[in-house]
């Protein structure tokens, strides 16, 4: 029976209960005083504000590794194993965080998302789709399978940052590519109509990923909870799928709460290569986008990013935060080993193509599988879903060149 959860991608599930013989006790601790450490100083060097969406990271951290969440492993189970239960758990999400975006940009005035449609969008979303595939991860999955102990999704990370300041460099360029336009359903029909059209859309992708799984299988793949108290399985999981997707479709709308902003993570990689590129001497205010006058960097708001603390930025901030929530839960339960030990260098090849792809694509087509199709669709735009069939087509290209990476399917 294949794995709802693709084994060289994802950390293993967490184990249930207190692993008293296998909790990293003193990684645990180092941890949770970087945590501390972090908190203060940013308290201290700028806000509570700051500091509050740090923490925030932290918890979405924690709680990515948890629920085991993520859109490249579920995908390719859908498309080569016709297993659906892990497509099913990115629905869930979905549904939650619409309910929750929508009410709050309509009744509590939070900022929604919504962009244009057009052939950069298409492009972007195509480019990070095969490189969700190759790198084994997507927008937020970098981030936690990297603190989590996966040194490979390390590498992935490294070439993420590249790709995403040769993206941001680009820009400019892919700004000129015709747009078809934007459509807003909370706009257009209001917002619980909007509610309404966008689960229903969620409801009938659903039925068709139990339509394959039946047609191929002839039952559902279940989860069966171990035997533990329901403390002990919350706090160290391993949690059941539809949970974990409705945690963290609520998480969303907390984010927009708690930070003011909708959750964003892929501009934090840029902020990252473009503060190392200054560091190095590159004066990326100079480079001009191919075919144009116009330098990325060169705008004020951009000069700003690179010379502010990278604290001030909603995604590098929280991003930092990710890692560490993913590695406090991984060490936990005893799963932080980080090793290349075994992994193939086509693999580690691949690795580095899927984090320039995903890194340049996500510059190019407004953001990530979060901060595009997620907050996206959660918003009721249309680009959200466009971003989506883009990178579902993107998957499965990637997916049919992972073999000659010396990655199973």
């Amino acid at each position: 029976m294949p794995a709802i959860y693709a084994p060289k991608t994802v950390p293993d599930l967490p184990k249930v209960g207190q692993p008293n013989a296998e909790t990293q006790l003193w990684f645990v601790g180092g941890v949770l005083a970087v945590i501390l450490a972090i908190t203060l100083y940013v308290n201290n060097l700028l806000a509570w504000q700051q500091a509050q969406n740090f923490l925030m990271g932290c918890l979405l951290g924690y709680v990515l590794y948890r629920a085991t969440f993520g859109f490249t492993g579920p995908w390719r189970n859908l498309i080569v194993h016709r297993r659906g239960l892990g497509t099913r758990k990115t629905l869930a999400m979905l549904a939650a965080a619409s309910v929750t975006m929508m009410l709050l940009g309509a009744y509590g005035g939070y900022p929604n998302v919504t962009h244009a449609v057009g052939w950069s969008l298409l492009i972007g979303a195509f480019m990070f789709g095969v490189g969700m595939q190759f790198g084994g991860c997507c927008g937020s999955g970098t981030a936690y399978v990297a603190g989590g102990g996966s040194a490979r999704v390390w590498v992935t990370l490294a070439f993420f940052i590249v790709g995403s300041v040769w993206g941001s460099i680009d820009a400019p360029a892919w700004w000129k590519v015709s747009k078809f336009g934007k459509f807003s359903m909370v706009q257009e029909y209001g917002v619980w109509p909007a509610i309404f059209l966008t689960l229903a859309a969620l409801a009938v992708f659903a039925w068709v990923t139990v339509r394959l799984e039946k047609a191929r299988h002839g039952e559902l793949q279940g989860f069966n909870p171990p035997e533990a108290s329901w403390t002990n399985r919350a706090f160290f999981g391993p949690w059941s799928p539809l949970a974990g997707g409705v945690l963290m479709g609520a998480l969303t709308g907390f984010v927009l709460v708690a930070t003011l902003q909708p959750w964003g993570i892929t501009f934090g990689y840029t902020i990252y290569g473009a503060k190392i590129a200054t560091a190095l001497g590159i004066d990326l205010a100079s480079i001009n986008a191919p075919f144009t006058e116009t330098a990325f960097w060169g705008q004020k708001w951009a000069q700003a990013a690179i010379n502010q603390p990278l604290w001030i930025n909603n995604a590098a901030n929280m991003n930092i935060g990710i890692i560490l929530g993913a590695a406090l839960a991984a060490g936990l339960v005893g799963k932080w080993h980080p090793s290349l030990k075994g992994v193939p260098m086509m693999s580690l090849v691949a690795a580095a193509i899927g984090g320039i792809l995903m890194g340049y694509g996500a510059r190019i087509s407004t953001g990530c599988n979060i901060g595009a199709m997620v907050n996206g669709i959660a918003s009721g735009s249309l680009h959200g879903w466009a971003w989506m069939a883009a990178a579902f087509a993107g998957n499965m290209l990637g997916i049919w060149f992972r073999p000659m990476f010396k990655m199973e399917n």
